[in-house]
């Protein structure tokens, strides 16, 4: 039974979002989106998961449950496959580069500036740049200054006499550009900062010899750990900011230089102590300041170079009365971006003022940092109501973002709850609840993705807005668990609606074996899953008995995938495009009988073990029809799909165009050290992915 290492599949999944960035399909611009959005990518994989292996391995040498790879033979395969990573990001980014021109944009080199262009930009340094920046020497006197992560700093070897020693010039971007634009009309030029600072090196370190410069990163581990051991007279939300002043200074994790300098790239390893593995050379910029410039640039001038423009329907149209009313006749249900969010900020905002609401409760993870959801629970506490918010602290780069909107609502007079102890609360829930002579009415709304006006525009998601008593008596109960605190009331069973981290999964895999028991007897099981990732290993094994016994297994895997089909008849696809594909939804059909779940949660052991999730059994046909069809759609798409074969990925550009090969199989086993092999595969990769 074949399984793939999770870390080697996300490289694959990255692979696959920088391939977005070659299709002809793809408009210029969005080109350069997708590179962006890979770049990003990678810094917060090294940042989280990378950080955390190099810490564990630290401790222990344990073994990948899936593959048996040890700690360190992970890190020293995600070292291989990122630097063959960036071999293809930078034949793609020179690729976009080229196609630039075509829209007349030019990043260009200051010693090839015509002489009034030169006039312009030393004079811009003299004035804006120069009395801004900050020169370091690294000697026996001037220890190696912390280094801010991310930051791009301008770095040179210098030698005085005989001894050599280390020039630093970090670029803030608070304070610096990262980029300048030259007076042009009719195209852009732009010239990147660093490269203006290395004109001017020899000025900078006077009295020393330049034998060598180049530009430099540092990515630090991000991954914060809370213990519980602080101070107990802090709020947990004191305790996260602590933990985030800590963030800023933790291990660095990987090192990008733009140049291969051997001897400069030694003198800043040996000071920063990170292992050579995890040293790249980058030969593209090392941030992406210019794109929004070429953005801004292109918005003027050439529509072309973007997504059409599309508009998202009003469901409820032409419907303009009360949501609480039209939910007592019927449930509402969203896919965004193709519906607008209206209804849901509508309901919030009806309820909000209604004088028969008494109460409002919501799970709150990622949100706008204008948000029309906040302002709703603020002016419905205003009102005199109750408003619980449970609000995640631990939301992964958006700490501090929750920490200022809880500040907002405790201010306001909401009840503000951080999280459960011990568990990430990713739950999407909200609950309404109004009084009307004496009977007591719940609306609740669930869905697949978070409450954000902002990412509602650009991720597909699915919403549920329901009057239904019996969901709304599970949606109550689920927030007196969560208010209270007691992590053993989430074993209990509810009627529609199933929490990890246990009825979840156990609803999962009960249906799959439920499916198997009655395809033996009616032969027409069919499973349907569409998620983020999949890493559950029982999940995993539980699916591949289904294939086994008969079931068709249709499954939608946008990132990370553990699973192999070798030896099934499974079917795995990953879809990428305009839209990040973020619904969630477990689908089981037989005999004209359908089962759906939607939840908040992925099929990975931290969604289905380690957080606070939800998953609402859909009752409604007409919304499970509706479901269907977006899948069916999906699993017939032969434009943005990407089909697993094996334990590697191919990619139809069309129905005439070569099939392109995503392929990490050769690196899945602990046999892959032989250089030989890795060579092979990723030849063929970026063969494959070639730029037209």
């Amino acid at each position: 039974m074949a399984f793939i290492n999770r870390e080697l599949s996300w490289i694959q999944f990255n692979e696959r979002v920088l391939h977005q960035a070659t299709l002809s399909t793809t408009p210029f611009f969005e080109k350069g989106r997708f590179l962006s959005i890979a770049s990003n990518n990678l810094d917060e994989f090294y940042m989280v998961r990378v950080g955390s292996l190099q810490e564990l391995s630290a401790l222990v040498e344990s073994n990948d449950n899936k593959t048996n790879l040890t700690i360190t033979q992970q890190l020293k395969l995600i070292s291989k496959q990122v630097q063959h990573f960036i071999d293809h990001q930078t034949q793609v980014y020179d690729s976009w580069m080229k196609e630039a021109q075509s829209y007349h944009i030019h990043v260009k080199k200051v010693i090839d500036l015509k002489s009034n262009d030169q006039a312009y930009i030393q004079t811009m340094y003299k004035s804006q740049i120069e009395p801004l920046l900050s020169p370091m020497i690294v000697d026996q006197s001037h220890p190696f200054p912390f280094l801010q992560n991310k930051q791009v700093v301008v770095v040179a070897l210098l030698k005085k006499g005989k001894k050599k020693t280390l020039g630093l010039i970090p670029i803030d971007p608070h304070i610096i550009p990262l980029v300048v634009s030259l007076p042009t009309s009719s195209s852009l030029h732009c010239v990147m900062v660093s490269d203006l600072i290395h004109t001017h090196i020899q000025k900078i370190f006077k009295g020393y010899e330049v034998e060598a410069i180049t530009n430099m990163k540092l990515i630090r581990n991000a991954d914060l750990d809370y213990d519980g051991s602080d101070d107990e007279e802090l709020t947990f939300k004191d305790v996260m900011k602590k933990l985030l002043k800590k963030r800023q200074r933790l291990a660095v994790v990987r090192a990008e230089f733009n140049h291969p300098l051997p001897e400069l790239i030694k003198e800043v390893v040996k000071r920063v102590s990170i292992k050579t593995q995890h040293v790249f050379v980058n030969p593209i910029p090392l941030h992406g300041a210019h794109f929004k410039l070429i953005e801004q640039f292109c918005l003027k001038r050439y529509p072309n170079a973007f997504f059409p423009q599309l508009s998202p329907r009003n469901p409820l149209h032409p419907y303009q009365g009360s949501m609480m009313d039209l939910l007592k006749k019927q449930d509402v249900f969203l896919h965004v971006p193709y519906d607008r969010l209206d209804p849901l900020i509508h309901l919030l905002k009806e309820a909000a003022n209604h004088p028969n609401v008494v109460s409002i409760k919501m799970t709150l993870y990622r949100l706008s940092s204008q948000s029309s959801i906040i302002e709703a629970l603020v002016q419905a506490a205003q009102q005199g109501k109750e408003v619980v918010v449970i609000i995640e602290l631990k939301a992964r780069f958006d700490e501090q973002h929750n920490i200022d909107h809880a500040t907002t609502l405790e201010e306001a007079g909401c009840q503000v709850i951080y999280g459960f102890e011990g568990y990430k609360v990713h739950s999407k829930c909200c609950l309404i609840t109004e009084v009307d002579k004496g009977k007591v009415i719940t609306y609740t709304h669930t869905s697949t993705g978070n409450y954000n006006e902002n990412t509602a525009k650009l991720y597909t998601d699915y919403h549920v807005l329901s009057a239904n008593p019996t969901l709304g008596e599970d949606v109550r109960t689920f927030f007196t668990w969560l208010q209270l605190g007691d992590i053993e009331a989430f074993k209990q069973p509810l009627h529609h609606l199933s929490t990890s981290p246990f009825t979840f999964k156990e609803s999962i895999l009960h249906h799959i074996h439920q499916e198997i028991a009655t395809h033996l007897q009616e032969k027409d099981g069919h499973i349907i899953f569409k998620m983020n990732s999949m890493t559950d290993k029982d999940i995993m094994e539980a699916l591949i008995l289904a294939d086994q016994h008969g079931v068709k297994v249709d499954l939608i895997i946008r990132g990370i995938n553990c699973l192999s089909v070798e030896n099934t008849t499974i079917n795995v696809r990953s879809i990428l495009g305009r839209y990040l594909e973020h619904s969630r939804v477990y689908y089981f059909k037989h005999h004209n009988q359908n089962t759906m779940l939607i939840s908040s949660a992925d099929l990975m052991t931290r969604n289905t073990m380690k957080r606070i999730e939800s998953a609402i059994n859909i009752h409604d046909e007409r919304i499970i029809q509706t479901i269907v069809r977006s899948l069916q759609l999906q699993l017939r798409d032969d434009i943005a799909a990407y089909i697993q074969v094996k334990q590697h990925y191919e990619y139809h550009e069309g129905q005439d165009s070569q099939v392109m090969h995503f392929s990490l199989s050769e690196l899945s086993s602990t046999q892959t050290s032989n250089q030989g092999i890795m060579k092979r595969v990723f030849e063929k990769m970026k063969k494959a992915v070639k730029p037209k």
